[in-house]
This record gives structure tokens, sequence and C-alpha cells, in this order.
């Protein structure tokens, strides 16, 4: 099954992605459009935030591609510079995922 994670900017909400998510599913694939709370915690502590709410949900994606705003990004890479994620596909930004 193919995955996409949405991963928000500082300040900002899971509903900042809502549109990108939607376009998403109608492509067929899974959605996990992570919240959390940006200003409330530290970058690493939001990386393992990710491992525990995120990263075992993903264990049965054939193809998981992230697509992160801003702080989101940088969540992303200190997740992944501790954790191994072998199905990991594209990492892009918003704008650079425009068909």
């Amino acid at each position: 099954m193919k995955t996409l994670v949405l991963i928000h900017a500082l300040g900002r909400t899971h509903r900042s992605m809502w549109p990108l998510a939607a376009a998403a599913r109608r492509r067929g694939y899974r959605v996990i459009n992570w919240n959390y709370r940006s200003r409330s915690a530290s970058i690493a502590e939001h990386a393992d935030a990710f491992a525990r709410e995120v990263a075992p949900r993903l264990a049965d994606a054939t193809r998981v591609d992230v697509v992160t705003h801003s702080l989101g990004g940088i969540v992303l890479r200190r997740f992944l510079s501790a954790h191994a994620l072998p199905n990991l596909g594209r990492s892009a930004r918003p704008r650079a995922l425009k068909a």
C-alpha cells in the first residue's frame, strides 16, 4: 500500500495540509496527516514523537512518501538520523509535488 505522510510547519496544524491530503487520497494513497504541537517541544522531542506515533503505522506500507513544510522537514531529518525507514520513497516540499 502506498502511503503519504504529511508533516506541517511551525505554528501550523494538520489542517494546513488538508488540501494535499485530499488530493493524495483521490490518487489512491493512504494518508497519514500527522498533527503535533510544533511550539511545545524541541525538534528531538518531535522526532521521538514521530517515532512513537507514526513510524509504527508505516511497517505495512510498500512505499512511504513524505511531504513536509519547514519545521516538518527538520523533524523528519532528525527522525531519519536515528531511525531506519526502509520503505522510504520520496521526501519533498509541497511545491515540489505539483503535477
